[in-house]
Order: structure tokens, then C-alpha cells, then sequence
């Protein structure tokens, strides 16, 4: 069962919105998928760190690219330009009261 969810990963496009420490996408990467992590501004060096951390490019099978991407903001045409196979968002959100 699991095998047949690796192959419908594999070469699929996938945007993960607001990914914070981005182990969802590490894992949709590691199964194949070319990922597009996105957050604000301010957490994307911990997000950078995480993905060099836990991501080796000998057991990497698809790629990772992370982007900045503020709600209500325009995204980059990268990330549209052909839509994804799959767009994950909240998977691992903690929002502050501060910025809500």
C-alpha cells in the first residue's frame, strides 16, 4: 500500500504554505516530490536550516526549493505558473496572537 503513495509522488509538483519547520515537505521530497516550501520572511532561515539538516542529496529523490510568501501577497510566478499536483497548508501552523 505504501509503495503505490510513493509512485504518486514521484515527479509531482507540491507547494507547502506557510511550512515552518518543513517536515512535511522534507518527506513528500524524499519520496519524490519537487517541493516548494514557502513561510514569511522572518522563518526562513530556521526553515533553511532544517532542510540542510534533514536533507541529504544522495537520498533525495525529488527537490526542495523554499520561497518566501506573505498571505495576501502576490506569490511568485514560479510557484503558479503550472499549478501543483498538490498544495498542503497547516500542516504544522502555530500562529501567534500577536500576528493574527
Amino acid at each position: 500500500m505504501l509503495w503505490t503513495r510513493i509512485l504518486l509522488l514521484q515527479g509531482k509538483k507540491v507547494v507547502e504554505l506557510g511550512s515552518d519547520c518543513g517536515l512535511v515537505s522534507c518527506i513528500a521530497a524524499l519520496l519524490g516530490a519537487q517541493v516548494f516550501l514557502t513561510n514569511l520572511l522572518n522563518r526562513l532561515r530556521l526553515l533553511k536550516k532544517n532542510v540542510e539538516a534533514n536533507l541529504k542529496q544522495g537520498d533525495l529523490r525529488g527537490s526542495v526549493t523554499i520561497h518566501e510568501l506573505t498571505w495576501g501577497d502576490d506569490p511568485e510566478p514560479e510557484l503558479i505558473k503550472s499549478l501543483p499536483a498538490y498544495a498542503m497548508w497547516g500542516t504544522n501552523t502555530i500562529a501567534l496572537a500577536g500576528e493574527l
